[in-house]
């Protein structure tokens, strides 16, 4: 073994000496301790259950052809990519998140994750007849959606990272204050069960944000991811049956309407016949 190592490392000329770190030393060994594993495992098991939700959602776009299902696929894969995607260990990975468009791609995401989060609410809301004040604001907030991503874009291409750090963060000062407004008018408007989905996802996922960047703990946003992703996932089960049970409601209501209107056509009919025949035997 000794004599087979020596001879693999024998056309090697720039021999050094050093230390190697602990972190270095894991990339080169993938040697993972125990903390590392439970980390992983998590960032894992998030990516993983997200995943499927994510093309469970996408197909039943495909099916429906509801944009509701297509915007909240595209918030789960924008969630994933801005919590786990730079923390997976991997050459691949850090391949693509160490370079400049996808350093800003990364942090990008928390803006994506808005923008199509308030398009979702659009459709499974039916804001524009059922909340026309907040349709009216949400108009807004993706306006402005769009355009810190265009402004984003332009000053992390110049190189202007503290104004970027700027962007960013006035971006998230401004979800959360219209978030919360967005919710109290939800609670005090609500017209049914679907409203108070928003409102109780928002919040969870609002909580979870607010403590990772107060307790700078990315596990707390997860959390709030998960539990959003649930809330909203029984909102949209409990929407599609609520569609089904309407359907089947105006179903009975078209064929009772159907069937009253051969009894009218029937009824003229019946009482031409038998005046017709009271007046033949008449004339016999």
């Amino acid at each position: 073994l000794r004599t087979c190592v020596f001879n693999y490392y024998s056309n090697i000329k720039n021999w050094e000496m050093g230390y190697l770190s602990e972190e270095s030393n894991k990339f080169y060994t993938h040697y993972y301790s125990k903390k590392d594993v439970q980390i992983l495992s998590n960032d894992y098991l998030y990516l993983g259950a997200c995943l499927i939700l994510f093309l469970a959602f996408l197909l039943i776009f495909l099916y429906t052809r509801k944009l509701q299902f297509l915007f909240y696929s595209l918030y789960i894969i924008t969630s994933v990519a801005y919590l786990t995607y730079p923390y997976i260990n991997g050459a691949e990975t850090a391949r693509i998140t160490s370079t400049f468009l996808g350093h800003w791609l990364t942090s990008i995401c928390q803006v994506l994750i808005n923008l199509f989060y308030v398009c979702f609410v659009v459709y499974y809301l039916h804001t524009k007849t059922n909340y026309p004040v907040l349709h009216k604001s949400i108009r807004i907030i993706i306006g402005l959606l769009v355009c810190i991503f265009i402004v984003d874009g332009y000053v992390f291409l110049k190189g202007h990272y503290p104004l970027h750090m700027d962007v960013l963060s006035f971006q998230r000062l401004l979800m959360t204050f219209w978030g919360l407004l967005a919710m109290i008018y939800l609670i005090t408007r609500a017209k049914d069960k679907l409203a108070y989905f928003v409102v109780v996802g928002s919040f969870l996922y609002m909580s979870g944000a607010l403590a990772y960047l107060f307790l700078d703990n990315r596990f707390y946003m997860i959390v709030g991811s998960i539990l959003e992703i649930l809330v909203f996932t029984l909102g949209l089960a409990y929407k599609i049956k609520q569609e089904f049970e309407e359907k089947i409601t105006l179903q009975n209501e078209i064929s009772v309407k159907e069937i009253s209107t051969l009894r009218a056509q029937m009824n003229p009919h019946f009482i031409f016949n038998s005046l017709s025949s009271i007046q033949h035997l008449i004339l016999n």
